[in-house]
C-alpha cells in the first residue's frame, strides 16, 4: 500500500500502519485500509475485521490541548452507544464498539460505502418528483426522532451529514458530533438546521413561512417541536399538492388535522389557498372548518374565526409545553388513525398501497 501523509493533524498512512504526530495507532481486531476523511476534530478510517473480514469505519478524535476535547470525545463516543444500545432505526449509522489507544479516543461504526452512498447535497434534487424528496424527508425524520426521544440531539444537521442510498433513496444520518458543546448554541443551530433540511427537499413547491407561523423565538422552541413542525409542513404540502388536482374531501380533512395536531400553521393562508384559488363548492369549505373546530374543541360547535384563531393559540402553547415534558410522539395522536396518517406515507401509488382504499381511489380519481 502507497502512503498517504496528510498535513493536518499530521497524519501519515503506510503499508497499514497509522501514524498520527508520530503517535503508532492500531486496533487490534482490524486492518486499517484507507483514511476516508480528515475533519476539524476527528479522522474517518475504512478499516477490515482480522477475522470476519467485515468493513467497518473507525472514528478517530484528536486531541487539540483544549481541556474538553477528551470530555467532548468521550460524550460523543456516549451519546452514539446510546442511540444503538436497545434497538436502533436504519436511518441512522451503526455503532459497534469504542476504546483509547496510545490516548486517542475511537469508535467503531457502520461503513457506507462511498460507491453507493451520496450526501444530500450531491443530490441532484431538483430532478426528483415531491414524493421523491418527500420520502427521503420522511427518512430523515424518522432518524431524527429515534435520537430526539432518546434526548439525543444533531447539532450539526446540514446537508454533508446526510447520506442518501443511490439505489433507493433510503438515508443514514451521520456525525452526531456538536451537541454538546454548547447547549443554548446547539440548540438553535439544530433548529435552524433541521428547518433548513425542509426547506432544501420542498423549496421547489413552497416557501414554508407562507404556511407556517414561527414565534420570533422559534429557535428556542424545543427540537422535537421544530421536528414535527417540519414533518407536518411536508404531509401539508403534498396535500395541498393533490388540491391542485381536483376536490377531495379527505385531503381537506386531513390537511386540518395536521395543522390541528402540531399547531403552528397560518390558517387564513390556508383558508385563502384552499378555497379562493379556483372554484370549489362551499361545502368543502363547511367540511375544512367543521374538522379545525372538532378537532381544536373536541366536539361539534358554532364558532366565529376570530375565536378559533384563539384556541389556535392555545392549543400551541399547551403543545410546546408538553413537548419539553415529554419528548415522544405519540402523546399529540387521539387514536391509532391519526398516528398512522402522520407517520405513515401519503396516499395513492405514489407513495404506497396500503392506505385505506377509500381515500386512495379518491385521490387516484382527481389525480388520473
Amino acid at each position: 500500500m502507497l502512503s498517504t501523509v496528510y498535513d493536518k493533524h499530521n497524519i501519515i498512512l503506510k503499508n497499514g500502519v497509522l501514524l498520527i504526530e508520530n503517535n503508532k495507532i492500531t486496533f487490534g481486531d482490524y486492518k486499517i485500509l484507507d483514511i476516508v476523511n480528515n475533519g476539524a476534530n476527528a479522522i474517518i478510517l475504512k478499516a477490515q475485521g482480522i477475522v470476519a473480514k467485515e468493513t467497518v469505519a473507525i472514528k478517530v478524535w484528536i486531541p487539540d490541548n483544549r481541556s474538553d476535547r477528551d470530555k467532548q470525545s468521550i460524550k460523543e463516543i456516549t451519546k452514539l452507544a446510546n442511540l444503538n444500545k436497545e434497538k436502533s432505526t436504519p436511518n441512522l449509522v451503526r455503532y459497534y464498539g469504542s476504546g483509547v489507544v496510545n490516548g486517542y479516543y475511537y469508535c467503531v461504526m457502520e461503513y457506507l460505502d462511498e460507491n453507493k452512498y451520496i450526501t444530500l447535497r450531491e443530490k441532484q434534487l431538483d430532478q426528483m418528483l415531491l414524493h421523491e424528496r418527500y420520502q427521503i424527508l420522511m427518512n430523515i425524520l424518522s432518524g431524527l426522532r429515534y435520537a430526539q426521544e432518546n434526548m439525543i440531539f444533531h447539532g450539526d444537521l446540514h446537508a454533508d451529514n446526510i447520506l442518501v442510498n443511490k439505489a433507493d433513496n433510503t438515508i443514514k444520518i451521520i456525525d452526531f458530533g456538536t451537541s454538546f458543546r454548547n447547549q443554548l448554541y446547539s440548540k438553535k443551530r439544530d433548529n435552524k438546521m433541521m428547518l433548513g433540511i425542509g426547506k432544501t427537499l420542498l423549496k421547489r413547491e413552497w416557501n414554508i413561512q407562507l404556511i407556517v407561523c414561527f414565534a420570533d423565538d422559534f429557535e428556542m422552541l424545543p427540537q422535537n417541536v421544530i421536528r414535527l413542525i417540519v414533518k407536518a409542513t411536508a404531509k401539508i404540502i403534498v396535500l395541498l399538492d393533490f388540491w391542485k388536482h381536483g376536490n377531495v374531501e379527505t385531503i381537506i380533512e386531513d390537511i386540518a388535522l395536521f395543522a390541528t395536531l402540531v399547531p403552528f400553521f397560518n390558517l387564513r393562508f390556508l383558508v385563502d389557498y384552499l378555497f379562493k384559488q379556483r372554484e370549489v363548492p362551499k361545502r368543502f369549505k363547511k367540511v375544512f372548518m367543521d374538522k379545525l373546530i372538532t378537532e381544536l374543541y373536541q366536539d361539534a360547535r358554532d364558532v366565529e374565526f376570530h375565536e378559533l384563531e384563539e384556541m389556535y393559540v392555545e392549543k400551541q402553547r399547551r403543545f410546546i409545553e408538553q413537548c419539553e415534558k415529554d419528548p415522544r410522539e405519540n402523546y399529540i395522536y387521539r387514536d391509532s388513525r391519526q398516528a398512522a396518517l402522520f407517520n405513515g406515507p401519503l396516499y395513492a401509488k405514489y407513495f404506497a398501497e396500503d392506505e385505506d382504499a377509500v381515500e386512495r381511489l379518491e385521490i387516484e380519481s382527481v389525480i388520473e
